[in-house]
């Protein structure tokens, strides 16, 4: 009796040990997946006079709207001037795996922040 119980307590261990290996090799790091997008459409929106300009007026609304559809993640955003100075941020997070993206516009001296999390 006593073997039988040590067998299924070590099938279970083993079992255990196997899904969480698949489970952490399976996951891809999509929070890098995500930066990388994230920098590469700010690159190419940053060339736009209009996006330019609703940086400099602080519209956080319109501009979180127009990345909306082009972000596939959970974000928000915060404009400041220079790097942390009198921000205006689109909401509040309270979660704990966020990553920022910092993209500082020198002609109107604000930085774009986009504060993404994955769930």
């Amino acid at each position: 009796m006593t073997k039988s119980l040590e067998l299924v307590i070590a099938i279970i261990i083993l079992f255990s040990f196997l899904f969480i290996v698949v489970d952490i090799y399976e996951k891809p790091d999509k929070s890098l997946e995500i930066n990388n997008t994230v920098k590469d459409l700010l690159k190419l929106k940053s060339q736009d006079t209009e996006f330019r300009e609703l940086i400099e007026d602080g519209n956080t609304t319109i501009i979180y709207n127009n990345l909306y559809t082009l972000i596939n993640s959970s974000f928000t955003i915060k404009i400041c001037d220079y790097i942390d100075d009198n921000c205006i941020i689109k909401q509040e997070l309270n979660t704990i795996n966020k990553k920022a993206i910092d993209y500082y516009f020198a002609d109107s001296n604000k930085t774009l922040s986009i504060i993404f999390w994955v769930e």
